[in-house]
């Protein structure tokens, strides 16, 4: 039997719009950043040649740093 893949996940910021930034492990052990909007959507980023991205929050306007 196989086991489920293991995620950790970690909410860095909301803001005031209730858009919520943070990043997550994958099954193979690396970070990625994601913005996940009121309604829902969640979306995974990386930037280009990125090894292991980390989002430390969201502004007012849904700026990432």
């Amino acid at each position: 039997m196989r086991s489920a893949p293991r995620y950790q996940l970690a909410k860095a910021g909301i803001n005031s719009s209730g858009e919520v930034a943070g990043f997550y492990t994958d099954a193979k052990g690396v970070n990625h950043s994601f913005l996940r909007k009121p309604k829902g959507t969640f979306k995974k980023f990386d930037p280009a040649g990125s090894t292991n991205t980390f989002s430390i929050g969201i502004n007012g306007e849904g700026a990432i740093p």
